[in-house]
């Protein structure tokens, strides 16, 4: 409610930004401060949040304090099982480079938030008409407390930043964001199909199989599942 509230602040004070056709200099500065004004609030909120707000904060946390009091390279390659229950090494690494330079762990939070809001932010700001909505939606839909999960929240950071530059008609900097997502969190090679989808020149038969793939992939998704889960070496996520 905080924040549907400020939303409607926001919505006052940024009127031009959200309800006028006109595109204009001043209109697209109204939108920037709009966004921005955004972002920072939500990256606040996620700074300031308490450990226990989510299922995965705390735990971090611990693995944090443990890499600080004992981490190098090869107790994190040694106990990589123990620390992070299967955690992606690259991710683990990361937080030996924030202990080295005696980053506070709160501090690491707040960097890692700003890239994953930024990256929302930059999408919302490219491809959205009306902002304010897509932001509402971002927090109600759950992606915003999803940052608790940080692995899984910096692998959709880097896959908005690949989707946006694929836009822009990049080829090398779109795949070697992919693949730095992946390296967060095996799953967002998920997210290299898109590059198969947009490649494909779409007609009538072929929408018609995609269909049926989909359809399929539901019938069946529990066993789909269940080996991609094997696949990425996560059968622990089953439950969930």
């Amino acid at each position: 409610f905080f924040l549907i509230f400020i939303f409607g602040k926001c919505r006052v004070r940024f009127y031009p930004a959200l309800f006028e056709e006109r595109k204009n200099y001043r209109h697209e500065q109204y939108q920037k401060k709009y966004v921005i004004a955004i972002c920072v609030l939500l990256t606040l909120l996620l700074f300031l949040k308490h450990d226990m707000v989510g299922n995965d904060t705390h735990s971090y946390r611990k693995i944090y304090e443990a890499i600080s009091q004992n981490g190098n390279i090869s107790y994190i390659f040694k106990n990589q099982y123990i620390l992070g229950n299967g955690m992606e090494i690259t991710y683990l690494y990361l937080y030996l480079l924030f202990a080295r330079m005696h980053i506070p762990f709160r501090i690491m939070m707040l960097i890692f938030a700003a890239f994953y809001i930024r990256a929302v932010g930059k999408l919302i700001y490219r491809y959205s008409d009306i902002k304010w909505l897509s932001f509402l939606l971002f927090i109600l839909t759950g992606y915003f407390f999803f940052f608790t999960a940080n692995r899984q929240a910096l692998a959709m950071a880097f896959t908005m930043y690949s989707f946006m530059d694929m836009c822009d008609g990049k080829k090398v900097k779109p795949l070697i964001y992919a693949i730095l997502g992946c390296l967060f969190h095996t799953s967002a090679v998920i997210y290299l199909a898109y590059y198969i989808f947009k490649n494909i020149r779409w007609t009538k038969n072929k929408v018609y199989m995609l269909a049926l793939i989909i359809i399929l992939m539901f019938v069946y998704h529990e066993w789909i599942t269940e080996i991609f889960l094997h696949l990425i070496g996560r059968e622990d996520y089953g439950a969930s």
